[in-house]
């Protein structure tokens, strides 16, 4: 049996699937942007809680949307109404004016929700996200500590 890679830019399946995908931009909703600090080093990292209600407009909570994130692997506590992360810090970034699914041609209806990639995100930034995101690049090393972007919309 041969494992063919995603990456490998010379199968012809690969080439095929990658070219159905269609990718469709929606701005009926935004994407809440945290940015998370994580120390390469996993047991260095604390749990934090994010919550949900910080990321609602006022007007808007309690209600009847959920949050959810896009990057799996997060806990919810439903009895504080956040998701508990691994990591050293975090910052919220605030939203983003727009979302992404993705679609497969002639597969019926399938569609996924999928997070923003940060070459997009970066673009999107307002100046004091841009300066909030520096700040981070500067005072954690890249030897040391990851920076990845947690992404929710509200559904």
């Amino acid at each position: 049996m041969s494992f063919h890679s995603i990456l490998d830019k010379k199968n012809k399946d690969v080439i095929d699937y990658k070219s159905s995908f269609n990718f469709v931009k929606y701005e009926d909703k935004s994407t809440f942007v945290f940015l998370l600090i994580s120390h390469v080093d996993s047991e260095k990292n604390n749990l934090s809680r994010i919550n949900c209600k910080s990321m609602l407009n006022i007007y808007g909570y309690p209600c009847s949307s959920t949050l959810k994130p896009f990057n799996g692997g997060y806990v919810y506590d439903c009895v504080t109404d956040s998701y508990v992360i691994s990591c050293i810090d975090f910052i919220s970034l605030g939203s983003i004016p727009f979302y992404f699914k993705i679609k497969l041609n002639n597969v019926g209806m399938w569609e996924s929700l999928i997070p923003i990639p940060e070459k997009i995100l970066s673009r999107s930034f307002s100046k004091s996200q841009k300066g909030e995101v520096e700040f981070c690049r500067n005072n954690y090393p890249a030897d040391q500590f990851v920076l990845n972007f947690l992404q929710f919309l509200s559904l």
